[in-house]
């Protein structure tokens, strides 16, 4: 017979006190009130046991959500990204129209049957990268931890940022694929691309020594603070990342950045030479007054990225850096892949042009009509037989 059976049967049926069968139950003496009251109301059945769960659950998820959650997890992990709790989360909020670096709810969070539980808050940090902080605990179901996580005071914390976008990986990537394809890049594929990240202050950047077969894995998120917020970021290509969010910073249209050390127009770099407006292709594509030149400054030095922004002409999208290569920097992939390989074609035919008497530039009245001409051909479409 359990407590609170006896406690009735002796205060209704017996007719003891309260206060004795309280103190022979070691209970108070309102909680053998209680039961009386509730055998008086009820019945036996009054008295069975009721259930402690909450009658509703506002934090669980429900089976649709629960089974996206882990179809990303399993889709990153296929893929060889980082498939950890914040990693969802993000995708979670590009899916769900919460916008990257907001306040994402905690209560999207798998339950055990998925065979992990996470508890992730995040908040944007004060920093000018806007690096999200994380504060999060793992706990696997076997009641282990997290891969890559170290334990601070009672909780659990991931090592990594972990809220790369796949999206974005992929599409610096195909960029420098592109790059590779267009010739304008030396044979060992040295180079890094970059993207800026929509919304927020930061870029995704080639951390790779090649941007041949570049590995997704490879790419890094970097803070245009220079701050790398997630990723491996070797010495010799994290000393270019500098001129790269320069260019960031300083031209808020800029959507792409691309150094390579293409053959043609790093021989004009190594040679202190500026590209002149001899090629057609400059005065139409927003370079009429040629390429300009950097001065020399040891790499990712104050000095190198100082040469380069007292070096940028406004509105040409481009600069040779002295003995060192090609920057260049536009609104959109496509227009830096362009602008890349006509600063190649130019270098190449100025220096074809050098063994018999060399190039000669396009008058500078000319060069504003040779733009104009070719948007009046763009406004007119193509035009078919």
């Amino acid at each position: 017979m359990d407590r609170a059976r006896y406690a009735v049967d002796a205060v209704v049926i017996e007719g003891r006190s309260v206060r004795s069968v309280a103190s022979s139950l070691d209970k108070s003496k309102s909680w053998v009130a209680k039961q009386a009251a509730r055998f008086r109301a009820g019945g036996n059945e009054a008295l069975a046991p009721k259930s402690t769960a909450p009658k509703r659950r506002p934090t669980q998820l429900d089976v649709e959500l629960e089974n996206e959650i882990v179809m990303i997890r399993q889709q990153l992990s296929e893929d060889g990204f980082d498939a950890g709790p914040l990693t969802i989360q993000y995708h979670l909020a590009q899916r769900h129209g919460t916008a990257p670096g907001r306040s994402i709810p905690s209560r999207w969070r798998p339950n055990d049957s998925s065979g992990w539980l996470a508890v992730v808050a995040q908040t944007r940090s004060a920093s000018r990268s806007g690096a999200l902080k994380v504060r999060a605990g793992l706990r696997a179901i076997h009641g282990g931890v997290g891969e890559g996580s170290v334990l601070h005071g009672s909780r659990w914390l991931p090592t990594l940022g972990g809220v790369m976008n796949k999206d974005l990986v992929d599409q610096v990537i195909d960029v420098a694929q592109r790059v590779v394809a267009s010739g304008a890049i030396s044979a060992n594929g040295h180079g890094n691309v970059s993207l800026r990240v929509p919304g927020a202050e930061e870029i995704y950047f080639t951390a790779g020594p090649s941007l041949r077969n570049h590995a997704p894995s490879a790419v890094v998120r970097v803070g245009l603070d220079g701050t790398l917020l997630e990723g491996d970021l070797p010495p010799i290509q994290g000393a270019v990342v500098a001129m790269h969010t320069a260019m960031y910073a300083d031209h808020l249209d800029v959507g792409c950045v691309l150094h390579t050390h293409s053959p043609y127009a790093t021989a004009y770099a190594v040679a202190h030479r500026p590209i002149g407006c001899w090629v057609e292709a400059l005065a139409m594509f927003g370079l009429p007054t040629g390429v300009p030149l950097a001065g020399y400054g040891p790499r990712g030095s104050d000095q190198a990225v100082a040469n380069i922004r007292a070096s940028i002409t406004p509105g040409v999208p481009a600069v040779l850096l002295a003995n060192h290569g090609v920057l260049v920097f536009h609104r959109t992939p496509e227009l830096a892949i362009l602008v890349g390989g006509i600063v190649e074609e130019a270098a190449q035919a100025g220096l074809n042009a050098d063994s018999i008497g060399g190039p000669v530039e396009i008058p500078e009245e000319l060069r504003a009509a040779a733009l104009q001409r070719a948007m009046l051909f763009e406004s007119q479409g193509t035009t078919h037989a």
